[in-house]
């Protein structure tokens, strides 16, 4: 069944008729399309749309910064105000409902940009935030920073503490490892920023959105007894802050920007993707870093490389999908027998081109696993994720690569990344202490990597296909 899947061609599988005839020059028009996308270099790439939250917080860097640049800012407000809803708020998905950190965010660099409260955008928004609850609505990270503005009390957040990063590393215990791959790389900087509690003095304020008898409560679903016991801790964590042990805390620290420092090295930046990138740039300035140190230069650099202009507008990527752009684009070609299969070849041969052999967190909880594996991004090697991964594999299968030795070593990757449980996750084995998703400042719900069906279902088709039992 395997080899018919493989082999059958489209003259084969479709008869003659009218319909059949609209079909066919449907696929040849989609797959010239496609071929005429197709880079130089072999891959594929489109623009990857995030939400206003990017626009709104590359505004927010450049006041942290100082360096504002009134063209750029426009450019990229005008788009931010060209996603708000009517209700006066903004989405974090195309067409979905009005998010409090959405729409605090977009309020926030707004105002920072110039515009007051008479504006009606800002009158619709304003309105909006109170009608969520204010800015406790908002989770921990959008009021940390609204905390580097002066705008929300230090002492007030969850407490972060950098001598977390001291903890052993092993696999029986609490670790920076035992949280996702995506939280980890945006905590380690608020780390620093937290301990070193950056200030910018700005000309108005916001306070007057910590609406009174309003405090943050629990989120829906969490169980009150943990949640009670983590505020608990948060509370013991904040008196230890208090303690001020500095030789401690240096040590801390120095460790923390380490960490940073070895996983901003390669092309790509902190994790190759927005919220990370953004949280070290933050954290090296605070840490004092100039704007013209080759480190920050860099991280400014590959911020600034997401950003896209269309018309009179800048949009933000979160990050690069050309590898699972290239990855889906090579299968649908090869699986649908295009016209062209040295362009499928050679889209093939980039995919190989990208494929990770080093080590990354990944090995933490997977010590036994050899690396072999793909990310999203062009250049993210301490993040390949089993998506991607497989999503690859299931390309190069279907353009008769299988016997590449690369090919292999991605099963054998795939293969040891799975969770006891039977399931997948993306970027880590076996990420799923479920008690931990009660730390307060776990509000962003994307704390675990456990196993997911999405995941977990596109794996076993690629197991299909390939032939596993």
């Amino acid at each position: 069944m395997n080899e018919a899947l493989l082999g059958a061609r489209r003259e084969d599988t479709y008869r003659s008729g009218r319909g059949d005839l609209r079909l066919e020059q449907s696929i040849d028009a989609a797959q010239r399309h496609l071929l005429s996308r197709q880079s130089p270099a072999g891959f594929w790439e489109s623009e990857l749309i995030g939400d206003s939250t990017l626009e709104s917080d590359a505004v927010m860097l450049m006041h942290y910064l100082g360096t504002v640049d009134p063209e750029r800012q426009g450019r990229l407000l005008r788009y931010v105000l060209s996603q708000q809803n009517t209700d006066g708020g903004w989405p974090v998905f195309n067409g979905g409902p009005s998010d409090p950190n959405a729409t605090l965010k977009a309020y926030f660099a707004l105002r920072l940009a110039g515009y007051t409260d008479e504006d009606p955008n800002l009158l619709r928004a304003r309105s909006r935030i109170v009608a969520f609850g204010g800015i406790e609505a908002c989770n921990s990270y959008t009021k940390f920073y609204l905390a580097i503005f002066g705008q929300y009390d230090w002492n007030r957040l969850p407490t972060m503490l950098p001598e977390i990063m001291l903890l052993p590393e092993a696999a029986w215990g609490i670790n920076l490892y035992r949280i996702s791959a995506w939280t980890r790389a945006i905590v380690v900087p608020m780390l620093i920023i937290y301990a070193l509690r950056p200030r910018v003095k700005i000309g108005f304020s916001v306070k007057d959105l910590i609406l009174p008898g309003v405090t943050c409560s629990l989120k829906p679903g969490k169980d009150a007894f943990w949640s009670t016991c983590f505020q608990i801790f948060d509370r013991v964590m904040c008196f230890f802050n208090r303690l001020d042990v500095r030789w401690l805390r240096k040590i801390a620290l120095r460790k923390a920007e380490g960490w940073m420092l070895e996983r901003m090295e390669p092309p790509g930046g902190l994790g190759a993707i927005y919220p990370p990138m953004l949280n070290s740039i933050i954290a090296l300035r605070a840490l004092g870093y100039e704007l013209d140190h080759p480190v920050l230069a860099k991280a400014l650099r590959e911020f600034r490389d997401l950003e896209v202009k269309d018309g009179d507008l800048t949009r933000v990527q979160p990050c690069y999908s050309v590898i699972w752009d290239t990855a889906w684009a090579v299968h649908a070609l090869a699986r649908g027998n295009g016209p062209d299969p040295v362009a499928v070849q050679k889209g093939a041969e980039w995919l190989f081109s990208k494929q990770i052999f080093q080590g990354g967190d990944w090995q933490k909880n997977c010590p036994k696993g050899e690396p072999g594996a793909w990310a999203f991004e062009h250049d993210n090697p301490f993040y390949p994720d089993t998506d991607d991964t497989s999503a690859v594999l299931m390309g190069l299968l279907f353009a008769g690569r299988r016997d590449d030795p690369g090919f292999h070593e991605g099963v054998r990757w795939l293969l040891a990344m799975q969770n006891p449980d039977g399931g997948w996750g993306a970027f880590d084995r076996n990420v799923n202490i479920q008690i931990l998703e009660h730390l307060p400042w776990a509000d962003h719900n994307a704390l675990l990597d456990p196993s997911t069906a999405d995941l977990t279902g596109r794996i076993l088709e690629f197991f299909g296909y390939y032939g596993s039992r």
